[in-house]
C-alpha cells in the first residue's frame, strides 16, 4: 500500500475522494476533546470509557463500537503496510486533540512508521479557515505537495502530550507550552494554550468558550436559539466544535442563560451579574465535566498572570 490517509471526520472525504490523491482513507470519527479519554488511545479501556461516557450524553445514531471503533481497528491493521501514513487535520482545538489520539495510537503499533502531516488553519484568498473542509477539491489538493513530515522528536513531544492531556496532568502540559521546542506542531502548541484556557478562569468561574458565549448577550438579549448557533459555528475559528459539543455548552449554562418555549435564550439575572463582573458564575454541570483527563474543577486559569492554579 503506497498512503494510508487518516481524515479528521466524515465531512472531508467528500471534497478528498475529488483530488485524485492516491491511497487509501481511515476515517477518524472520535471527538476527543469532551469527555474523558484514557492514555492507551484505541485500546479496550479506551474504548469502554469513551463508550460509557458518549452513552450518557443520550445521543441518537449508531453506537461506538458501530460507528467509531471499526475506523480505529481499520487504521491499527492497515497502517503497518502503509509506505506513509498521511494525516489531515485542521488547526482548530478540536482537530488538534483528535490528532494526539491518532498520533498515539500509531505510535503503539509494533513498528515505525513513516508518517505526515496536512494541517493549516489560513488559506490563500480565503483568510482563516476553520476546517479542512472547508476547502474544495482543487483547494485541498494545493496542500498535498507541502505536508509535513514529522520527525522522531516531534512524535516523541505529541505523545508526551497526549499522556499529560489523557492523564489529567495539566501543569505538565503548561510547563510544555512554555518551554518544549514543537517544531512542525505548531499548532499543537497553540492547542494547548486552549486547552489551559477551558479551565474555569479564575476571575469569572467560566471557561474561556462560556465567557465567549456570554459575551454574545452584551450585542443581542434576547437570541433565537438557531441564530446563536448559526453565530457561534459562524465565528468560531478557534474551538472547531459542532452542534453537539455547543448544544452541551449552552445546557451547562442553563444557570445563567434561559430557554423560554419559543426558544428565545436570554440571560438570567445571575448571567447578568456574572457579565457584568459583580459575580463569579455558579454553573453545577462543571462537576462532572472533564478536561481530558483532568476534572474541570482540579484546576483554574488566571487570564491575568497566564498562569494555571490549583483549584
Amino acid at each position: 500500500m503506497s498512503c494510508l490517509h487518516v481524515l479528521n471526520g466524515d465531512g472531508l472525504q467528500p471534497a478528498f475522494d475529488q483530488t485524485g490523491i492516491a491511497g487509501s482513507c481511515v476515517i477518524w470519527r472520535e471527538a476527543l476533546c469532551r469527555g474523558p479519554v484514557h492514555p492507551e488511545a484505541g485500546s479496550e479501556a479506551f474504548v469502554r470509557l469513551r463508550e460509557t461516557y458518549l452513552s450518557q450524553l443520550h445521543t441518537a445514531g449508531p453506537s461506538y463500537r458501530q460507528y467509531v471503533l471499526p475506523e480505529l481497528e481499520k487504521l491499527r491493521r492497515l497502517a503497518p503496510q502503509a509506505e506513509e501514513v498521511v494525516l489531515w487535520f485542521g488547526a482548530e482545538y478540536f482537530c488538534q486533540i483528535n490528532l494526539m489520539g491518532a498520533l498515539s495510537l500509531l505510535a503503539a503499533l509494533p513498528q515505525p512508521l513513516r508518517i505526515s502531516l496536512v494541517c493549516t488553519g489560513h488559506f490563500p484568498g480565503l483568510g482563516a479557515i476553520k476546517c479542512l473542509g472547508d476547502l474544495s477539491p482543487p483547494q485541498l489538493a494545493t496542500l498535498w505537495p507541502g505536508r509535513l513530515h514529522l520527525q522522531q522528536q516531534e512524535l516523541a513531544l505529541a505523545a508526551r502530550c497526549w499522556h499529560a492531556f489523557a492523564c489529567g496532568h495539566a501543569p505538565e502540559l503548561y510547563e510544555l507550552q512554555r518551554q518544549a521546542d514543537f517544531g512542525q506542531l505548531g499548532c499543537l502548541q497553540s492547542c494547548i494554550t486552549t486547552y489551559l484556557e477551558l479551565f474555569p478562569h479564575t476571575q469569572h468561574a467560566l471557561t474561556g468558550i462560556e465567557w465567549q458565549i456570554l459575551g454574545l448577550f452584551e450585542q443581542q438579549d434576547p437570541w433565537p436559539w438557531q441564530q446563536l448557533m448559526r453565530k457561534l459555528l459562524q465565528q468560531d475559528l478557534r474551538y472547531g466544535f459542532g452542534d453537539l459539543q455547543l448544544e452541551q455548552l449552552l445546557a451547562d449554562m442553563s444557570p445563567l442563560i434561559l430557554r423560554d418555549e419559543q426558544d428565545l435564550l436570554s440571560l438570567s439575572p445571575h448571567g447578568r451579574e456574572v457579565l457584568a463582573g459583580k459575580q463569579k458564575a455558579h454553573l453545577p454541570a462543571h462537576a462532572s465535566r472533564w478536561n481530558g483527563g483532568a476534572p474541570l474543577l482540579s484546576y483554574r486559569w488566571n487570564a491575568q498572570a497566564r498562569m494555571l492554579e490549583p483549584a
